[in-house]
């Protein structure tokens, strides 16, 4: 019998064929319905193709990689998660499950083609002869790294208790540094953040849905209720991936009743070992205690699970902007010891009824469709709602996201690096510069990055005199070209002046995590925040969160 986790949501030559593992591809499966002889002579005619293709090949083939190959090919014609999961992709699913890996835990990012180490999973300092915020990785053991995030996480990760040697480039330094590290057992971050931001208000931050995310959060809701005249609870999901649905499930039964549908899921006609109806076990911890959810466009499938429960039953209020829209299922399936498939077999449905998935293109023939936007209620003020998107807040909150420069120095890693190299240079005792000084420094870091610097007009002006040269113009029209772009790039506009206010804020804040960690940046962040601030504003006002709840879309 198949075993399976269910998620709602990541060498050898061939000197002949090795049929051991055409298995994957023909045995220990019974095709079902009108296709079964279509399905019987497909896998025919695959296991004929991998046989003629191991054995006449002008090259040896790699026998795993080929295969590899083609059952991502059949995997990527269905929908984009179902995915195929080699011994080395295990990590990702295994850590939900387990709640740790092991690894250096740390977060790589690719800021601008540089992989950048921009977070650490516990909130400690790092070692002194261990990697740091802003460290840029250049090569892991022998391999030297390209962009590819994928790559970095997994040569990182591994046994616990094994080395890995690194070469990074270090804001601050001028040679490149080696470093020697054993990796550790990585607790998964679930809960990041428990704090009372305001009399009365519990402010909880949820990364991620793991078998830990609900007895984390209990005690922290307890001692909450206990302790202080409450007000009411923020979860926040914003940017948060999904997961587990059976941690979305446990964090529902907080704050809904018992018994309360709380999510179901339908695969196809027939399918019985895929339709299922969750309700909750307990009597909730917080039954009617008011609560906000947070969420944006980075809120995936097991937090569209909690906020469209949460929004179907008028249990709470959704702050934020349209979440992702991820409403299927995929089920872990072993195919032999050492591989699976991630294969969706089912849809999500809210309690109303609604299965937010989002309409995507279909690569393959066998193309299911996707429920678009139908009218729903919820479920006690009858309040309408639409399904095939995501989940609709019912307060929109669309964050201030900067001007275009500030968005580019982001994007690029500049805030990261130039905290970096200021601290490196300072000591990590330094306080927050004098905004002066902060200002004329940040302008001549800036100045030493062309890829920066470069506005879009003088980067087309470079490429006009690139093609001139190729062409072979006139030596006159070349120079007059070169004129022209010296021109552009000694008059370009100030752009560290023109957007002083949201570099500065955007340094504050990557200041106070890279010396304080991610409280210190919360604390700074939430001043700037409007979704947490409309979150609290209306908690404060009980009438205000009233109409809030009942009002219609």
């Amino acid at each position: 019998m198949r075993t399976c986790t269910r998620f709602d949501v990541g060498h050898r030559r061939l000197p002949f064929f090795p049929f051991a593992l055409l298995w994957i591809l023909t045995a220990g499966f019974v095709f079902h319905g009108d296709d079964s002889e279509a399905f019987q002579r497909g896998s025919a005619l695959l296991s004929r193709l991998f046989m003629e293709i191991g054995n006449n090949y002008m090259i040896p083939v790699d026998a795993d990689e080929l295969l590899k190959a083609g059952i991502k090919g059949m995997l990527s014609s269905l929908d984009p998660y179902s995915t195929f999961v080699d011994v080395q992709d295990r990590t990702d699913v295994e850590m939900l499950t387990s709640g740790s890996y092991g690894g250096l835990g740390v977060t790589v990012s690719n800021r601008g083609g540089r992989l950048i180490v921009t977070d650490f999973i516990e909130d400690i300092p790092p070692s002194p002869d261990g990697l740091r915020i802003g460290d840029q990785i250049l090569r892991i053991d022998t391999l030297t790294i390209t962009r590819d995030v994928t790559d970095v996480r997994q040569y990182l990760r591994g046994q616990p208790g094994t080395e890995v040697h690194l070469l990074v480039r270090r804001p601050g330094t001028d040679e490149p540094v080696s470093l020697t590290l054993v990796r550790k057992h990585v607790p998964v971050r679930t809960v990041s953040i428990v704090d009372t931001i305001a009399p009365g208000i519990l402010y909880m931050k949820i990364d991620r849905f793991t078998r830990f995310t609900a007895p984390t959060m209990k005690p922290h809701l307890e001692r909450f209720l206990a302790s202080v005249e409450p007000r009411g609870i923020i979860l926040d999901l914003r940017d948060n991936p999904g997961g587990l649905l059976e941690s979305a499930v446990e964090v529902l039964e907080f704050f809904l009743p018992h018994q309360a549908l709380l999510v179901s899921t339908l695969g196809r006609k027939g399918d019985l070992q895929n339709e299922r109806t969750y309700l909750s076990r307990s009597n909730p911890v917080c039954p009617d205690l008011p609560l906000v959810i947070l969420v944006n466009n980075s809120s995936a499938s097991a937090s569209e699970i909690v906020a469209g429960a949460v929004q179907d039953h008028d249990r709470g209020i959704v702050i934020g902007s349209p979440t992702f829209g991820k409403g299927l299922v995929q089920s872990i399936i072993p195919v032999d010891p050492q591989r699976s498939i991630k294969l969706t077999t089912s849809k999500y449905y809210t309690p109303s009824g609604r299965c937010i998935q989002k309409p995507f293109p279909l690569h393959g023939v066998h193309s299911a469709r996707v429920e678009g936007d139908t009218t729903f209620r919820t479920l006690r003020f009858k309040r309408t709602l639409h399904g095939g998107g995501g989940i609709l807040p019912d307060v929109q909150v669309f964050p201030d996201s900067g001007s275009n420069y500030s968005r580019k120095l982001h994007g690029k890693g500049v805030f990261t690096l130039f905290t970096a190299w200021y601290i490196a240079k300072e000591g990590k005792s330094t306080t927050f510069p004098t905004d002066r000084k902060l200002r004329s420094l940040f302008s001549v870091f800036v100045d030493t990055m062309r890829e920066i610097n470069e506005t879009e007009t003088e980067y087309h002006t470079g490429q006009l005199l690139s093609a001139m040269r190729r062409e072979h113009y006139a030596e006159n029209v070349i120079r007059q070209a070169e004129t022209l772009e010296r021109t552009l790039r000694t008059s370009r506009p100030d752009r560290v002046t023109e957007s002083w206010d949201d570099i500065r804020r955007e340094l504050e804040t990557e200041f106070a995590f890279q010396t304080g960690g991610r409280i210190k940046r919360f604390q700074i962040l939430r001043e700037h925040d409007e979704a947490i601030g409309h979150a609290v504003r209306l908690l404060n006002r009980k009438t205000d969160y009233l109409r809030a709840l009942q009002q219609h879309h």
